[in-house]
């Protein structure tokens, strides 16, 4: 049986779905990873520019810098490693 395509009942993710979609699996990430990320790699895996990438991460309030500089700054604190 061949049912007739029909766009009303398609579903569509709106640009607000997906930046939810996404910050709630960076958040993810970062429990997963002790807090710490690397955003060159999530980037090449979702196919996004890692500057869209970054700007998701400053969304949800994290501290982005690169590691070496964030090591040397503060070694102990707990806080999240992105790459620029």
């Amino acid at each position: 049986m061949h049912l007739p395509r029909n766009d009303a009942h398609r579903a569509h993710v709106t640009q607000e779905m997906e930046t939810n979609l996404l910050t709630h699996m960076f958040a993810l990430c970062l429990r997963a990873d002790e807090w710490a990320t690397d955003t060159t790699v999530l980037a090449g895996d979702l196919s996004m520019p890692v500057a869209k990438v970054n700007q998701l991460f400053k969304s949800l309030g994290t501290f982005v810098a690169q590691f070496s500089v964030f090591c040397k700054s503060n070694p102990l604190l707990p806080a999240f490693r992105v790459q620029d």
